[in-house]
């Protein structure tokens, strides 16, 4: 336990995150991450969706197809699990909807993309953004936007949300 408090301390959420977003275009910054994170995600559930995201990454990194899937099927079960236990929590949201949209639907992986942006959506416009830092709420909604993801009402509500 101590060593987990030490270790979270040594690793601030802006940390994570900004390593998080060197890691899209490197795998060695991903596999670092990956293995920084591997025992904090099993005591804080911010770590866990990290985690799941960077096995995203991971896939998205690796060559071979079978190493995609396993990463792919790893970052799935590991940001339902964060989700699960943090349903209302904007940024997990964001995580699973940002890898989903890139995988291709036949593959099976991206299932709540549209689930995803629905309560994206709703927690925005009711200012629920959890611990999502003003920076991270906005990417979200840039991002969301340009998906050209969803209902043609829910792209007027993303209007809407950009608008000063």
């Amino acid at each position: 336990m101590l060593l987990l408090l030490i270790l979270s301390f040594f690793l601030p959420a802006e940390q994570v995150r900004e390593r998080y977003y060197q890691s899209i275009k490197s795998e060695k910054q991903a596999e670092a991450l990956y293995q920084s994170l591997s025992e904090l995600a099993e005591k804080e559930v911010f770590f866990l969706a990290y985690k799941g995201a960077t096995e995203s990454l991971l896939a998205k990194h690796a060559f071979n197809p079978v190493n995609k899937m396993k990463w792919l099927k790893k970052a799935d079960a590991t940001l339902r699990k964060a989700i699960q236990t943090k349903p209302h929590e904007l940024e997990f949201r964001f995580l699973r909807f940002s890898y989903q949209h890139y995988v291709p639907a036949f593959l099976g992986y991206s299932k709540e993309v549209e689930e995803d942006l629905a309560v994206m959506i709703q927690l925005i416009q009711s200012k629920k953004y959890g611990d999502a830092p003003p920076a991270l709420v906005k990417n979200a909604i840039q991002f969301m936007k340009e998906t050209k993801r969803g209902t043609p009402e829910q792209k007027k509500q993303l209007e809407l949300l950009i608008a000063p």
